[in-house]
């Protein structure tokens, strides 16, 4: 396949997919006259982590496999949107693997031999992947913003260092974007 024409599908896919997520998240957790049963939070982290999955795939160019999804979702976190390690390790276990699988996640996490409880707020940047302390032994809090892990998959796409920019440059994000994007596509 041609790079432009490589380059323009991918453009048309990610902006199709960053629109509707931003769309459907927006509806889960900001009231309005169209969500009377406001919130719904599991459903945007939901979509949230999907498209991370989505994001892991075009970049790792496997999306076939499920098994290595959640270690090409992990990369995708780390390598594009720059989040630490042990966040993007906790934002999947305490989040994705619970939401995906059980449909909420565990009250408490146990991770290196912690624990890890939760809490979730619609829109408060500055909380968004906050832990601290509850004041027993090994025993923390983990804080996400929805709206701001939406900003942060958003900006990781297209800020100038992200991944569609990345994608414009490297011949191998465009390899693993091609072979991706058949096996998604693929009839």
């Amino acid at each position: 396949m041609e790079v432009n024409e490589l380059l323009t599908m991918a453009r048309q896919l990610l902006k199709e997919r960053i629109d509707s997520l931003q769309s459907d998240v927006r509806y889960c957790i900001l009231r309005n006259e169209k969500t009377p049963d406001w919130p719904a939070p599991f459903p945007a982290l939901l979509y949230c982590f999907a498209t991370i999955d989505l994001l892991g795939s075009l970049y790792g160019g496997d999306a076939k496999s499920s098994t290595g999804i959640s270690e090409r979702s992990q990369n995708y976190m780390t390598d594009i949107m720059k989040y630490p390690k042990e966040k993007a390790e906790l934002l999947q276990k305490v989040f994705r693997h619970k939401i995906v699988h059980l449909a909420q996640p565990k009250p408490i996490t146990k991770m290196n031999g912690k624990k890890y409880l939760w809490e979730y707020h619609h829109n408060n940047r500055g909380i968004h992947l906050f832990i601290d302390t509850t004041g027993q032994k090994e025993e923390f809090w983990f804080c996400i913003s929805i709206w701001s892990l939406v900003e942060d998959i958003v900006d990781s796409v297209f800020k100038p260092s992200g991944y569609l920019h990345r994608l414009e440059k490297e011949q191998s994000l465009q390899q693993n974007f091609e072979k991706a994007y058949q096996e998604i596509f693929e009839q």
